[in-house]
């Protein structure tokens, strides 16, 4: 009998997950979702011209440029495909098609792995209706690859296949630097609530530090290049009622059965150091506690419904409830979203009613998407028309920069991710061929007349959302004797070939999957 319910909510589970990968199929021509896809596109790009990866990024903040600290990992698999002569937008959408579907897999598998098939139906669920992690998992796609390579490094220590759990980890690290160290912390966290598993999570967490030590080091040498005051995370502070008030119940079934359920106490103590990363961790991937805490509590409200529906001998108080947490979850799931210390309630709130094609609302900055054809069709031809390769661009949004640089090939003198300073801090407009000047919707008819006369701009095109501007005075050779020579060298040769990244990744793909595969 039991075997047979675990069967039914593995079934459950992929029902949800495909239904869900559907949906995401159906909204193909909606994305790129969110602009900070452009920055990982832009980097894979130069990666492929140079051969591999690369220790400076000068196409930003040209012409002098800036250390390149982001872990690698997304990077070389955007590569990867792009080698294959596949487009930079399919790539784009491809990556953020399978994104969540491998969130939810992997969450699937460690949870049944942890618990039983039936919390992790219910965490699948739970997970799968909060729009505010799918919008993190599908905007940030290299937190959620880290996310996802985290979750399989528990999987693995559970199964005590210690070999993947290393490289599970290892490249968790190589994916993202916060989540990574959420994970991190979580191991330490395990191996000091489960003393049988204290070696193997020692062994995990020494040996995949040591695999990152390269990176690592590169990351310190220019550590005096990180300012974390730039790092802005503007966007709404969103709470899932529902999710939320389960989680507050369920904590307290953890803390009276803390071994059964020190998996969901483990993240919920490792989430409290980057609380003030208030959206990612609290709105996003950090909210992984929460989510196993109310999967605890749905689960526990199922044994209470199951032994009415036995003592009555009828199944119907089990259909009414399933069907109860499905309508809760899946249609109204009510939330409240904080934005400039305003509270906004939203009585439809699940990823379904805000993403299937036809319902879906664009209230939120990091939901609308800013790939517009018909938009910036002009401005590619207008850049491509009157530059040269190895003239730079700019604009007054960074990332519009950053966009437009993508899909003309052309480096930028601005730069995404802001929290990463240049080697030499240029005025960004000095030595741009063009600059591509973003309308302010309040005054359409405002030039940045101060600008133009200082540079002696001249306009070259307008449509109706931007002015694009031609400086006959960028003089990029002058830029380049006032840069750093022995950075521009640094920047164009790869510390890593192509060849032995991929190497290195399919042979930890077999080597874990080996691992996992053989009987102990």
């Amino acid at each position: 009998m039991k075997n047979l319910e675990d069967k039914r909510f593995c079934f459950y589970s992929w029902c949800v997950i495909l239904f869900m990968a559907f949906i995401l199929i159906l909204r193909w021509n909606w994305t790129p979702t969110f602009i900070d896809i452009y920055y990982h596109l832009l980097a894979a790009i130069n990666f492929k011209k140079a051969g591999g990866v690369l220790a400076v990024s000068l196409w930003e903040h040209a012409p002098c440029g800036r250390p390149h600290l982001y872990p690698p990992l997304l990077h070389i698999l955007m590569l990867s495909a792009l080698k294959l002569n596949i487009s930079i937008l399919t790539v784009a959408r491809f990556f953020e098609l399978i994104s969540f579907p491998v969130v939810l897999v992997t969450l699937f598998i460690t949870i049944k792995r942890f618990f039983s098939p039936r919390m992790a139906f219910w965490s699948v669920l739970i997970s799968s209706s909060m729009y505010s992690f799918y919008l993190s998992c599908v905007d940030f796609l290299a937190a959620s690859l880290a996310f996802s390579l985290g979750l399989l490094a528990f999987y693995s220590l559970e199964k005590k296949k210690i070999i993947a759990a290393i490289i599970f980890m290892s490249l968790c690290f190589y994916s993202h630097t916060s989540i990574s160290l959420f994970f991190l912390l979580a191991l330490i966290i395990y191996s000091l609530f489960k003393k049988e598993q204290f070696k193997n999570a020692l062994a995990v967490i020494i040996f995949s530090t040591v695999i990152y030590l390269p990176w690592l080091i590169h990351q310190l040498r220019f550590l005096g290049f990180v300012d974390i005051s730039r790092v802005q995370e503007n966007f709404p502070f969103e709470l899932n009622i529902l999710g939320f008030m389960l989680a507050v119940f369920g904590l307290g079934l953890a803390i009276k059965n803390k071994h059964k359920y020190n998996l969901a106490l483990i993240f919920m103590v490792a989430v409290l150091p980057f609380l003030p990363l208030r959206y990612r961790f609290i709105s996003g991937q950090g909210i992984l506690g929460v989510i196993l805490l109310a999967a605890i509590a749905l689960d526990y409200f199922y044994n209470k419904i199951w032994l009415v529906a036995f003592k009555l001998k009828r199944a119907w108080p089990v259909l009414i409830y399933i069907l109860a947490v499905l309508l809760g979850l899946f249609l109204v799931s009510p939330t409240v979203t904080i934005k400039n210390s305003q509270a906004q309630f939203n009585l439809f709130g699940s990823t379904y009613a805000n993403i299937f094609p036809g319902l879906e609302t664009k209230g939120r900055d990091n939901e609308i998407s800013i790939y517009l054809p018909k938009a910036f069709k002009p401005v590619f031809d207008v850049v491509l028309e009157n530059t040269l390769p190895g003239d730079l661009i700019t604009s007054n949004f960074e990332y519009l920069a950053g966009f437009i640089s993508v899909f003309t090939d052309r480096k930028t003198t601005s730069a995404m991710l802001s929290e990463i300073k240049p080697f030499k801090e240029l005025n960004p407009f000095r030595y741009a061929k063009l600059i591509i000047w973003l309308k302010d919707p309040q005054m359409l008819t405002w030039q940045p007349e101060a600008l133009i006369k200082a540079l002696d701009l001249t306009k070259i095109a307008e449509t109706e959302v931007f002015y694009i501007y031609e400086n006959p005075n960028a003089n990029i050779i002058l830029a380049k004797d006032i840069c750093a020579g022995g950075k521009l060298q640094l920047g164009s040769k790869p510390i890593v070939p192509l060849g032995v990244c991929l190497g290195i990744l399919i042979g930890f793909s077999l080597i874990a999957g080996f691992d996992l595969s053989r009987k102990v």
